[in-house]
């Protein structure tokens, strides 16, 4: 890790909890974080290989790793810089102040419980109209590394049932080696996130006009040749695809190119006071639920819970909880346009646009 060996101070006077992205690239240079009770937790997730400490337990050792202390509480930042100048340690001092835009959900307090990048991208666009957003993803990528020759039969159609299976394969392969992965096939996304990502390394793909394993296989219903070649890239999850593909006579390929795993639970016990304060859960898979679930479903008790997919929404209200928001469009654009309707009532609000509306 490209890490600075200095150690800066920076006191960050703030409602926000994600902050803004241009500051993340600075965060993760460090390899120590010290934290205190009033930084913006969000920011957590800057640098996977950053250790976060809380700030009371700081020690200092001859052998001195890149630090930043980033501090909420004024009393902090001083009492901190008396003892260093006591110490003669040198320091830098940065001092930041960001406020919430007065948006339409501005009383609100979300948990998106996504992985990342979604968990933060979503929460910035969450905290543009005004609320707090806190990204918590419970679950983590992690690649399964495959041999090229596992993926380079003669396929006419590759499916991809998310955007990570496109991260697992460019961090599993170069770009050549991806492009002859992908040249001469069809390529299949499940939603318009997923195709994004296809676009991004010089490929069009076909998306289903439901984004669901139901909705890729109305494609395949409409082809009158079925003696065709399918390779699945995906992880765990609803399995129905290889199933009823081999039914209607395609000969299918299902390959695991990554995986999903809980995140480490000392990070996710940061968020628990936290949580209580939440006023709007977001949920995107049952799983989700599940492990949100063994945290706590306490926290859960007179809150609004936001699902995207039928299916997950389904799940939750089988556990006996209400779902008070899932929009007909399962992408997390929709929820936002769904949400300023609910709370807008013509108060002047401009409406969110999803990109596929800015395209037009």
């Amino acid at each position: 890790m490209n890490s600075l060996n200095e150690i800066f101070i920076l006191h960050v006077k703030t409602d926000s909890f994600v902050l803004f992205s241009e500051i993340w690239n600075f965060i993760s240079k460090f390899e120590e974080i010290y934290f205190d009770r009033k930084s913006p937790y969000g920011i957590l997730w800057a640098g996977k290989d950053s250790e976060w400490i809380r700030f009371e337990d700081i020690k200092f050792k001859e052998n001195e790793k890149s630090k930043l202390f980033l501090l909420g509480e004024r009393k902090n930042k001083e009492n901190l810089k008396e003892f260093l100048k006591k110490k003669k340690i040198n320091f830098r001092e940065i001092y930041m102040e960001y406020n919430l835009p007065d948006g339409i959900l501005k009383k609100r307090i979300f948990c998106i419980t996504r992985p990342l990048p979604d968990a933060l991208e979503f929460s910035y666009k969450i905290e543009s109209l005004g609320a707090k957003s806190i990204p918590l993803p419970l679950l983590k990528f992690k690649k399964i590394n495959l041999d090229i020759k596992d993926l380079k039969e003669d396929f006419d159609y590759i499916i991809f049932t998310s955007k990570r299976g496109i991260y697992a394969l460019k961090e599993n392969f170069s770009l050549k080696e991806t492009f002859e992965i992908l040249k001469n096939k069809k390529i299949i996304s499940i939603g318009p996130e997923t195709a994004k990502e296809i676009e991004k390394i010089g490929f069009s793909s076909i998306v289903p006009d439901e984004y669901t394993q139901e909705g890729i296989l109305k494609i395949f219903e409409k082809l009158e040749n079925k003696n065709k070649r399918v390779l699945i890239l995906r992880t765990e999850g609803r399995k129905i695809l290889k199933e009823n593909l081999e039914k209607m006579g395609f000969y299918v390929k299902e390959t695991k190119i990554y995986e999903m795993i809980k995140e480490e639970k000392k990070k996710i016990d940061i968020f628990l006071p936290l949580l209580k304060k939440v006023t709007d859960f977001v949920f995107t898979s049952p799983r989700l639920f599940e492990i949100f679930l063994e945290i706590g479903e306490n926290f859960l008790k007179n809150k609004r819970i936001i699902t995207i997919g039928k299916i997950t929404g389904s799940f939750i209200e089988n556990k006996g909880f209400k779902v008070y928001l899932t929009p007909e469009k399962f992408i997390t654009d929709e929820i936002i346009k769904d949400l300023i309707k609910k709370e807008g009532k013509n108060e002047g609000v401009s409406i969110f646009k999803t990109q596929e509306e800015k395209n037009k």
